[in-house]
């Protein structure tokens, strides 16, 4: 479930920031909301500092995110006492479950247009406003997830390659003592198939490396095989 927080710096730029989290609004003389306060302003000023920046200048949307948070600025029509913009901050995390995914976007934009709507704020071109802000987060999501599939994909096939090698090794250079704690029956078996073998005979049986080489590269190919889809390879 999405979960997000808002702030708005009230238009007479003396009230302290209005801050909600989970549709509650923190008051700045209480302690403890105090420090919630504190942590999201830390929270706000990392995903900047960190994150990247994805700008609809037609609608002045601002959106900065990183491999887990996301940060909105939308900007209501109401200007402050110096006739500038106080644009709405929202902060939340993305999805981590596939079924979140079907309509959190949504779920963001109309909380957004909710805050605003409680604390008296509107939109020039509103529909036209939120729209956009959800295509620019639509946008972003997908950039994340192209991004963690080709992490995925790389960590898959390194995993897929370098393991049964390093398995095969780790056989081959164990020591007689560490030998004799494999149970009987596997032990025999892998000296059977030269995976294990005495502790004198330093050189590893060439066609057990072939076998393990042959594993990570099949291991590959699968994984690469999964990743493509059977219409462009027709195409």
């Amino acid at each position: 479930m999405i979960k997000l927080e808002h702030s708005f710096q009230p238009l007479d730029n003396k009230t302290p920031n209005i801050i909600e989290i989970n549709k509650q609004c923190l008051d700045h003389s209480v302690p403890s909301d105090q420090e919630k306060r504190q942590k999201f302003m830390s929270k706000i000023s990392r995903v900047v500092q960190a994150g990247k920046k994805e700008q609809n200048y037609l609608s002045n949307i601002v959106i900065y995110y990183t491999n887990r948070e996301f940060l909105i600025k939308t900007i209501p029509k109401e200007k402050d006492v110096l006739n500038r913009i106080a644009p709405i901050i929202s902060y939340g995390e993305f999805p981590e479950h596939e079924l979140e995914e079907i309509d959190w976007v949504d779920k963001v934009v109309n909380d957004i247009e909710r805050f605003a709507s409680d604390n008296h704020l509107t939109f020039n071109n509103k529909n036209d406003l939120l729209e956009k802000t959800k295509l620019s987060l639509t946008d972003v999501w997908k950039k994340k997830k192209e991004t963690f599939q080709k992490i995925d994909l790389i960590c898959r096939l390194f995993l897929a390659v370098i393991l049964p090698l390093a398995l095969i090794y780790i056989l081959l250079h164990t020591p007689q003592t560490a030998q004799e704690r494999i149970p009987k029956l596997i032990r025999n078996w892998f000296l059977e198939i030269q995976i294990l073998q005495p502790v004198q005979d330093k050189t590893p049986p060439p066609s057990v490396m072939q076998i393990a080489l042959f594993i990570s590269l099949n291991n590959a190919l699968m994984i690469s095989l999964a990743k493509i889809k059977v219409s462009k390879l027709i195409r």
